[in-house]
C-alpha cells in the first residue's frame, strides 16, 4: 500500500478507503501479505505509528484494535526506510576491518533489520570518502512484522520480505522496498509524470 494514499486530500478519506478495501478484498479465502510503507501511509492510518501499532491486531481510525485472526489469512508487515533519516546507517566489523553485510537481523521479536551489500554501481565506493570520491552510505530497512495469523513464525515472514527486496529478474542489486511496494511506487511515479488528457473540443 503505497502511492495511492497521496491522492486523498484528507486522512479521513484515505482511512475509509483502506478500511473498505481490506474488508472487501481480504475475505479470508487466500493467504495474503499486506506491505505498508510507514512514511507514506501513517499520516492517514494512525495505527502504523510506533505509539499506536499493536501486535496481531488491526485498527482503523479511532476504533479499538481487532484481532487480525478475524481476517483469516491476512498478514501485515510495516516497512520503514531511511527517508527523513528514520533508520540508521549500518556497518559490520570483522576484527579491525569495517565493511558491509547482507541479511536479516533481529531487533526484537517483531522488528527486524533488512540489509544488503553495495549496489553494483557503488562496488568501488567506500564510506566517508572525500569530496572527489564515490561514497555510499548504507541504511537499514526496518521490517515490523505487525500482524500474523496464529502459529506463524515472525522471523520467517521477515526473511520472506527481505528476499522480496532482491526479486527483480532484470536487476541484480536489491531495491530499497520489497517488490510489491517497489512496483507500487513506480506506478505512482509514472502516473504523476503522465500529462493529463487533452479534453479540448476539436469541433467548432
Amino acid at each position: 500500500m503505497n502511492g495511492t494514499l497521496r491522492q486523498f486530500q484528507r486522512p479521513r478519506d484515505a482511512i475509509n478507503f483502506i478500511q473498505s478495501t481490506i474488508r472487501r478484498e481480504f475475505s479470508g479465502t487466500e493467504d495474503t501479505l499486506l506491505f505498508v510503507h510507514a512514511q507514506n501511509a501513517r499520516r492517514a492510518w494512525s495505527w502504523l505509528a510506533n505509539s499506536r501499532i499493536t501486535i496481531d491486531s488491526i485498527a482503523f481510525g479511532e476504533e479499538p484494535p481487532q484481532l487480525i485472526s478475524l481476517w483469516r489469512g491476512l498478514r501485515i508487515i510495516r516497512v520503514r526506510d531511511s527517508n527523513d533519516h528514520e533508520t540508521p546507517e549500518w556497518y559490520a566489523r570483522s576484527g579491525a576491518k569495517t565493511g558491509f553485510m547482507k541479511g536479516v537481523s533481529t531487533i526484537n521479536d517483531r522488528v527486524f533489520a533488512s540489509t544488503y551489500g553495495k549496489p553494483v554501481q557503488f562496488r568501488q565506493a567506500r564510506h566517508g570518502g572525500g569530496l572527489d570520491e564515490l561514497a555510499w552510505n548504507p541504511a537499514i530497512v526496518e521490517l515490523t512484522v505487525a500482524a500474523l495469523q496464529p502459529g506463524d513464525d515472525p522471523q520467517a515472514w521477515a526473511a520472506y520480505a527481505h528476499e522480496l527486496r532482491q526479486a527483480l529478474s532484470h536487476y541484480d542489486s536489491a531495491t530499497v522496498l520489497p517488490l510489491p511496494l517497489h512496483l507500487a511506487e513506480l506506478v505512482s511515479e509514472y502516473a504523476i509524470a503522465l500529462d493529463p488528457l487533452d479534453e479540448t473540443d476539436d469541433e467548432e
